[in-house]
């Protein structure tokens, strides 16, 4: 399934602290730690707090910009809307 032109807003909060170790190994390593990230069938993108693209053909997963084997010590809370855009 090839996805339209989407709009991607997102409003959160979180506990941030300097982790600039872990950087390169992040899901998105140019992006920031926490971040809103994304991915279809392609390699994964960074997304943040408003994304207007075609990001690709497939489905679309979000996920927060971490180390992948990290997420249990993640808090916070987050609000996305996805509209899609012709």
């Amino acid at each position: 399934m090839a996805l339209s032109h989407i709009s991607v807003m997102a409003k959160g909060s979180s506990r941030s602290q300097d982790f600039r170790d872990v950087l390169p190994k992040l899901i998105v390593p140019n992006a920031p730690l926490g971040a809103l990230v994304g991915r279809t069938s392609g390699d994964p993108f960074f997304v943040g707090n408003t994304y207007e693209e075609r990001p690709g053909d497939g489905h679309l997963y979000l996920s927060i910009n971490d180390k992948p084997d990290s997420f249990d010590d993640n808090a916070g809370s987050l609000r996305i809307v996805v509209s899609v855009l012709d």
